[in-house]
């Protein structure tokens, strides 16, 4: 069949370089050496197209194609529409598409070209060398990246290990089980525990301390910031302001991404564990370029012992998809549920994986009725689609796929710009021009802690919260900095009976509020 392809780019002035490019394909004794297709599902036909620059004047395309009458070198469909440029560079045979699509109003669809204002394309040297990031120094044998591979496995290990050990503490059902265990007065306690295992609490953990009630959001404020590496996760600081159920205000959330500029011992760790993995990843896929120039035997099962290696999990899928192509079923299972440990998969990996298994047992249930990838059914194909289509992971693209070549069900695949990138979160500063001062004491009566949520009109000046007891005496100043935030004082170190607490700021009082302090 060749190689088909489908993509979507609406913009006029960027469809020539966005969507897919093929650039160093070989075709054998294909019908159709390359197919741009249509995309399923209607659509206009001038939005559906691969890329319509095929090669770059500066680096030629280098497919090679069968040049045989009654095939197609190149087909095109929508071509009045989507008119390929193909460039190449000589010789002719076999690289120049000859037999390609035409169209009664235009001509060829495919315009190909080897030459730039009568000067030809020249082919820059390894054009088509393999992309991947070589270690420095000299090319090394195969049983010396086996060596690599080996070496690097075992120093990630080790890193790992001792990761295992410091993260939560060593143990994440015990810290889990301190903080729902802890009661409101407890909470000096509580705060010095996970102080004391940071910077290696978890997210989990984190967000089970924010959601403890009677834990003072202060307190939770600053364990989340000596917990950078956490709190960076991708969503928690979202999370954080409209998802918790004690939703953080937006001033604690500023001093918790300030927090992000510092460096921890974990982030070294986790550096040191990345490197090594990055070391072991870089000499597999070496590795594995070595052994796919074996043109004599077939080196499924050595390219399988690579992927072994590899702790991760794309290397679990390849090995997967490789015994499913086979048909062994049972082992393609078994690969999938074997993900490493040490990868905690969350909600959308998680769900990758039970498309995996679903597929799987989908194409196990077809070769029982002895019937092939060939041989499904409209109804199966339409819950293949169904199940799949909305995804673009990898047990979705291989379906995706199985459908467009054998079905002409055809998706188009996520590449030339379609999704845009994350943006980074802005962080809001609150906005409290037409806000009274303001200043609440709870909880009262208090036992063991006490919180002093403000709130300031202008820039703290010389701001303070004070602590009077009933004789007047001043038991306590604690410094305002910024206009909105929480204190904690402990309660513990005094006398019961009743104190003021007054908020100052610039040499203004702004309120005062009783507190009652019980044994």
């Amino acid at each position: 069949r060749g190689y088909i392809g489908e993509g979507q780019c609406v913009d006029p002035v960027e469809r020539p370089m966005k969507g897919l490019h093929f650039q160093c394909n070989t075709n054998t004794d294909n019908e159709t050496n390359f197919w741009s297709r249509h995309v399923s599902g209607g659509g206009l036909i001038e939005n559906q197209t691969i890329r319509t620059n095929q090669g770059l004047s500066t680096r030629p395309a280098d497919n090679t194609f069968d040049q045989e009458v009654g095939r197609i070198d190149f087909a095109n469909d929508g071509c009045a529409y989507n008119l390929i440029g193909y460039w190449w560079a000589n010789p002719d045979v076999p690289y120049k598409p000859i037999y390609v699509s035409t169209d009664p109003v235009t001509g060829a669809c495919v315009i190909e070209s080897n030459e730039v204002n009568g000067v030809l394309i020249t082919r820059p040297a390894n054009n088509c060398a393999s992309r991947l990031s070589r270690v420095p120094g000299p090319i090394i044998g195969i049983a010396e990246l086996a060596e690599a591979v080996e070496a690097e496995k075992l120093a990630y290990a080790d890193a790992r290990y001792l990761y295992q050990q410091l993260i939560d503490g060593g143990n994440k059902d015990e810290v889990l089980t301190e903080i729902m265990s802890s009661w409101p007065q407890d909470a000096w306690e509580l705060r010095q525990y996970l102080l004391s295992k940071s910077p290696f609490l978890t997210v989990e953990v984190l967000q089970d301390m924010v959601n403890k009630p009677g834990f003072p959001m202060a307190m939770k404020s600053e364990v989340c910031i000596a917990n950078p590496d956490a709190t960076k996760s991708e969503g928690f600081v979202k999370w954080l302001e409209y998802d918790a159920i004690y939703p953080m205000p937006p001033s604690m959330i500023a001093s918790i991404v300030a927090s992000w500029d510092n460096k921890t011992f974990r982030t070294q760790l986790e550096n040191t564990l990345a490197d090594h993995h990055d070391e072991m990843t870089q000499a597999a896929d070496l590795w594995m370029e070595e052994l796919t120039k074996d043109t004599i035997n077939d080196p499924l099962d050595s390219l399988r012992m690579v992927w072994q290696e590899v702790r991760s999990p794309g290397a679990r899928y390849a090995e997967a998809i490789s015994y499913l192509q086979i048909g062994d079923f049972a082992t393609a299972e078994t690969v999938v549920e074997g993900i490493p440990e040490e990868h905690e998969l969350r909600e959308g990996e998680l769900d990758e994986r039970g498309r995996m298994l679903a597929l799987i047992d989908f194409m196990e249930t077809v070769a029982g009725d002895n019937r092939s990838e060939e041989d499904l059914t409209v109804a199966e194909q339409d819950a293949l689609e169904l199940q799949m289509s909305p995804h673009a992971d990898r047990p979705a693209v291989w379906a995706q796929n199985l459908l467009c070549f054998h079905y002409g069900r055809c998706t188009p695949p996520v590449t030339g710009g379609e999704s845009e990138p994350k943006n980074a979160r802005e962080i809001r500063t609150p906005f409290l021009a037409e806000e009274q001062p303001m200043l609440v004491v709870l909880p009262n009566p208090a036992t063991a802690w006490a919180t002093f949520d403000y709130t300031l009109t202008a820039t703290p000046q010389e701001a303070w919260v004070v602590v009077i007891d009933a004789q007047g005496r001043t038991i306590d100043r604690m410094r305002v900095n910024q206009a909105q935030g929480q204190l904690v004082w402990d309660t513990r170190t005094v006398a019961p009976g009743l104190y003021h607490i007054e908020l100052l700021n610039n040499g203004q009082r702004l309120q005062v509020e009783k507190l009652v302090v019980k044994p």
